[in-house]
């Protein structure tokens, strides 16, 4: 890589870095990159000294952590101009904590935009190459070869295509990325084909057949990684346009939440698209969530709690065949909700509250509920390992469709202090509940503490 392109890749990294510090639209940013990548992909494409790759790796490494690092020397501005990426990154943790989270997924896009660039140049120059014929006096590559390149491009596109907010389409392919039992299909029958062919045509083993073998090999196991340890959020579209509703907390009295927030360390929902900004909410003593042994629910200091209403808002439907499971009971499958309710709080927002007591719900559709109304009580329905209360907002009224809406609580009680908007995080350490244990100023009183 030359010292002009080093140039580029700065400038263009240090002019990337001012829009996103300047809370610039999305759709901006998102093509100021694709028209670097682009460009830069054409560039380099057109060269034939092999190096493309490595130059386009490299290029984009440089521009994104520039990027990054321009971002992070103007942090508070940063801060002052993107107060729903403050919210994201957490900074009610404390700035110091927001701007390592903000370093380390500079550093994730670093490597995704640089093998990105790095792929776009190869991909291009052997467009280029074979536009120019110079591959017609080679051997022919396997067919299994070019469709394994295939399967890879596609997951790689269902996986970062999203990132781009499309909406439903994101959505859709995002699902795709984690179909497991599709990528495995795809994968023994293009590794069936490969085999037959390769055994015909010998060597067995080359380098691009290697190579074909492992990108396939990738697709299932990135497809099953994923979303069995959380390792990505979905990126919503509506991510930095949260609910402009006060809601409040569901339950009175100190509650500690068991997941929530906006990363996979305190959320493990986040990789949901409907459930991206989701809560488990419980009650907990020094962070255990049961008295006793905890096999029976009555042991856990949740059940049957009151579930009061976070907004008004209209009932849109209701569940209320599921049993309470057995504690650790998880076969439940199909109803994953237990019972629940689903409220439009809003043009385009439904909220959803699962987990409920057999019975226990008092309101039916087309009800108006306020905020504080009394909808039902904390069971163990449903997909549940123990009793909690579940609640998420989508742009969807229907289960395991649409995209999650970021869910602000309003004037909540956090340790000493008053909270006039924020979202809560969760998370455990060794088996105990570690997260925020907030609760409702209406319920706690304004003078405590």
């Amino acid at each position: 890589m030359n010292r002009k392109a080093l140039v580029a890749a700065t400038a263009f990294g240090v002019v990337a870095g001012a829009v996103s510090v300047l809370g610039g639209p999305g759709v901006v940013e998102f093509g100021l990159w694709g028209a670097f990548m682009l460009g830069t992909a054409l560039v380099l494409g057109r060269r034939g000294d092999g190096r493309q790759f490595r130059d386009g790796f490299l290029i984009g490494l440089g521009a994104a952590v520039v990027s990054t690092l321009v971002i992070g020397g103007l942090f508070p501005v940063f801060l002052a101009h993107n107060p729903d990426a403050a919210d994201l990154l957490g900074k009610d943790a404390g700035a110091p904590r927001a701007l390592s989270l903000l370093l380390a997924l500079g550093a994730l896009e670093a490597i995704v935009t640089a093998t990105m660039l790095g792929l776009a140049s190869w991909f291009t120059a052997g467009l280029v190459r074979g536009l120019r014929g110079e591959y017609e006096r080679r051997r022919p590559a396997d067919g299994w070869v070019w469709a394994a390149f295939g399967v890879a491009t596609l997951y790689a596109a269902c996986l970062l295509v999203p990132y781009a907010r499309p909406g439903s389409l994101g959505t859709l392919l995002w699902r795709e990325s984690m179909d497991f039992w599709l990528w495995v299909a795809l994968t023994l029958v293009i590794t069936a084909w490969g085999l037959m062919g390769s055994l015909r045509r010998r060597p067995l083993v080359t380098r691009w057949r290697a190579f074909a073998l492992l990108l396939l090999l990738a697709s299932p196991a990135m497809a099953l990684a994923i979303p069995t340890f959380s390792l990505l959020a979905y990126p919503s579209s509506h991510d930095y346009t949260p609910s402009g509703v006060p809601f409040r907390l569901p339950l009175d009295g100190p509650i500690t939440v068991g997941w929530g927030g906006a990363t996979p360390d305190v959320n493990y929902h986040v990789v949901s698209p409907d459930q991206r900004w989701a809560y488990d909410l419980t009650v907990a003593e020094q962070g255990q969530p049961f008295r006793g042994d905890g096999t029976r629910l009555e042991d856990y200091y949740c059940y049957g709690l009151p579930v009061l209403a976070p907004a008004g808002g209209v009932v849109r439907s209701v569940f209320t065949q599921a049993r309470d499971m057995p504690i650790g009971d998880m076969s439940e499958t199909e109803h994953a909700g237990g019972n629940q309710i689903v409220i439009e709080v809003a043009a385009g927002e439904f909220l959803f509250l699962c987990h409920l007591q057999p019975g226990s719900i008092t309101v039916a559709p087309g009800d108006e509920v306020r905020a504080g109304q009394v909808l039902g009580h904390v069971g163990n329905s449903g997909h549940t390992s123990a009793p909690h209360l579940h609640i998420h907002l989508q742009d969807s009224p229907k289960d395991d469709e649409g995209e999650g809406i970021p869910l602000h609580f309003h004037r909540y009680r956090l340790g000493d202090r008053v909270v006039q908007r924020g979202i809560p995080t969760g998370g455990f350490q060794s088996g105990r509940c570690a997260g925020q244990i907030v609760e409702n100023v209406d319920a706690a009183g304004e003078g405590r503490g």
